[in-house]
């Protein structure tokens, strides 16, 4: 999976097109586990199709080492 970027709308009516950036699960967690985060809680919702996730809230918490 390639990290990448792109620009459209969010939000009908916005007055100039956003940012979106996607990057895969595993670069993000990869990025937080490296600097010292652990993941202590994951949380999934369904909205449309009841086998892809719409929201995925991740807490993540930073641990001293």
């Amino acid at each position: 999976m390639t990290p990448h970027s792109y620009y459209d709308i969010a939000i009908e009516g916005q007055p100039q097109k956003q940012c979106y950036y996607h990057r895969s699960l595993q670069d993000i967690f990869n990025l937080c586990f490296d600097t010292g985060f652990v993941i202590d809680g994951f949380y999934e919702e369904c909205y449309f199709n009841k086998e892809i996730p719409d929201i995925i809230i991740v807490r993540a918490i930073k641990i001293e080492r």
